[in-house]
């Protein structure tokens, strides 16, 4: 994210690594740009006008994967702009810190079609490509789990 050129009146980074929030908050905080110790697993979000979350349900577990989505809608945000695998044809459950790709449409998190779709350049590791895209949701419109 620092690379991009955000025009934002404020920008929140969380994540649950210690040391990458200190890290993140030497180098690139700043009174518009701040990084959190958040574990979205177990707390909602401060209300933002887009939650932007990019490769983090890939690493966890349904039960966790679905209790973050429930935080993101409980947050009051208005949008969610989130990674997924589109293509891909069916979703497995893993333990949390694991990998896997994710069709947010299919079960058990059945999102209807998002609003907007846009392309993201890099693929995820494994023996075949699986198309990435991040796809933008109004936080309203998602099923209340």
């Amino acid at each position: 994210m620092r690379r991009a050129n955000l025009v934002l009146d404020q920008y929140i980074g969380v994540d649950v690594v210690p040391a990458l929030v200190d890290a993140n908050s030497r180098s690139d905080g700043s009174p518009a740009r701040r990084f959190e110790l958040l574990d979205l697993t177990e707390t909602v979000p401060p209300p933002v006008d887009l939650i932007l979350c990019r490769d983090l349900l890939i690493h966890l577990s349904y039960r966790h994967s679905l209790r973050v989505l429930s935080n993101f809608r409980q947050s009051g945000s208005r949008f969610l702009l989130i990674s997924q695998n589109p293509d891909h044809p069916e979703n497995a459950d893993i333990v949390t810190g694991s990998f896997r790709p994710l069709n947010l449409r299919l079960p058990p998190f059945e999102l209807p079609s998002p609003i907007l779709e846009l392309g993201d350049d890099s693929r995820e590791p494994g023996p075949s490509t699986v198309r990435r895209t991040m796809a933008l949701w109004r936080l309203a419109d998602l099923p209340v789990t």
